[in-house]
């Protein structure tokens, strides 16, 4: 099974997102802490991590940067933004 960590602030959409993906058979994972976002992340074995980009502490660009200076292994990660015009992959 497919591991997906969802870093989302949003309590209705993290745990949308989560029904959504547990129903398509995949095992998500939620982060609630961002405190410890980047090394949950790294130590989660995850094969794609959905990343809101406005999130506590941290926003989701400087955690994708650091997630990516701390990768030894190949990950697909994607990050995303809201934007007027809906939900922007980047």
């Amino acid at each position: 099974m497919k591991k997906i960590v969802i870093v989302e602030d949003e309590k209705v959409i993290r745990e949308e997102l989560y029904a959504l993906l547990v129903n398509a058979g995949y095992g998500p994972v939620a982060v609630t802490d961002f405190v410890h976002t980047v090394p949950e992340i790294l130590n989660s074995g995850a094969d794609l991590v959905l990343l809101d980009i406005n999130i506590p502490k941290m926003n989701g660009e400087q955690v994708l940067r650091e997630i990516r200076q701390n990768l030894r292994q190949k990950h697909r990660i994607h990050s995303g933004q809201r934007a007027r015009r809906g939900f922007i992959l980047l």
